[in-house]
C-alpha cells in the first residue's frame, strides 16, 4: 500500500479516534451544542486538510485541541452578534484549563494491547490485516468473499468495541 494512503488512513483513524474528546473541549468553551458540533465538523475539516502540518511522533491530542481552539476564535469572531459572549480571556483561560492532560496516552496503550489480547484470534487477524499490513477494506474483503460494506460494518463494531474496553480499563484504573 502506498505511503501516502497509510497515513491518509492513520490520520483519519486518530480523526475518528479524537470525536469525543474534541467535541467535549468544544463544549467547554461554546455555550452552545449546535455551535460546538458546526465547530467539531471545521475542526475536523481543517485537520483533514492540513494533516500534512501535523509532525509524525508528536502527540495528535495536542494538535487537535490547538486547531479546535483556533476554530473556536473564528467562530467566536463570526458570531459576534451573539447575547451571550465570552471575552477573550476566558476563553483562553478554559482552553487552558479544559484540556485533558495527556499522560494518560501510555495507560491508553497498555488498555488497547489489553483489550486486543481479549479479542478472538479471528477478529485479531482481521486487524492486523487491516491496520498491521495495510490493506484495503476491498481487498480484505475479497480475500474473504465478503461485501466490502459488510466487512466495513464489521470493522467498526470491533472498533467500537475496543474503544469501550479501553474507555472501562482507563475507568477503573482511575478509580485506583
Amino acid at each position: 500500500m502506498p505511503e501516502e494512503s497509510r497515513s491518509s488512513n492513520d490520520i483519519a483513524d486518530q480523526i475518528l479516534e479524537a470525536q469525543r474528546r474534541l467535541y467535549s473541549y468544544i463544549l467547554t468553551l461554546v455555550p452552545d451544542s449546535d455551535r460546538a458540533w458546526d465547530i467539531l465538523q471545521q475542526t475536523n475539516l481543517v485537520l483533514w486538510r492540513d494533516s500534512d502540518r501535523f509532525s509524525t511522533g508528536s502527540s495528535f491530542m495536542s494538535w487537535a485541541f490547538r486547531v479546535a481552539y483556533f476554530q473556536v476564535l473564528s467562530s467566536r469572531e463570526k458570531q459576534l452578534r451573539d447575547r451571550l459572549r465570552f471575552s477573550g480571556e476566558l476563553l483562553e483561560t478554559l482552553a487552558a484549563e479544559s484540556v485533558p492532560p495527556l499522560k494518560d496516552d501510555h495507560s491508553r496503550l497498555k488498555a488497547l494491547r489489553e483489550c486486543l489480547e481479549q479479542l478472538p484470534a479471528k477478529q485479531r487477524g482481521l486487524l492486523q490485516s487491516r491496520y498491521g499490513d495495510g490493506r484495503t477494506v476491498a481487498s480484505i474483503a475479497e480475500s474473504r468473499g465478503q461485501a466490502a460494506g459488510a466487512l466495513s460494518t464489521y470493522l467498526h463494531r470491533i472498533r467500537r468495541g475496543l474503544l469501550g474496553c479501553i474507555e472501562r480499563r482507563l475507568a477503573v484504573e482511575s478509580r485506583s
